[in-house]
């Protein structure tokens, strides 16, 4: 994305938000060209933060998931518990 961090149009901050649909346009379209593997990559050389958003389907398979999963008699599955230790 040599070319994002060369557009004069997002050189400052000022002109980043002055031209924020612009280059949220460009952003996307820059990112929906990578894998999410290769976008992980670039973020983690370039130490920026980022979190993966799972649907559902994709929570309810993971491994913290499964291991707190509890099948009920009629087979209805459910979560015995998920939260977050700092929340009270």
């Amino acid at each position: 994305c040599d070319y994002i961090a060369n557009d004069p149009r997002f050189a400052t901050n000022v002109l980043r938000v002055t031209h924020r649909h612009e280059l949220q346009t460009t952003l996307t379209e820059a990112a929906r060209q990578l894998t999410f593997s290769s976008l992980r990559n670039i973020f983690i050389q370039n130490n920026i933060p980022f979190g993966e958003v799972k649907s559902i389907e994709q929570v309810m398979k993971g491994k913290t998931a499964l291991e707190r999963m509890i099948i009920h008699p009629a087979g209805e599955r459910s979560i015995s518990r998920i939260g977050f230790g700092f929340i009270r």
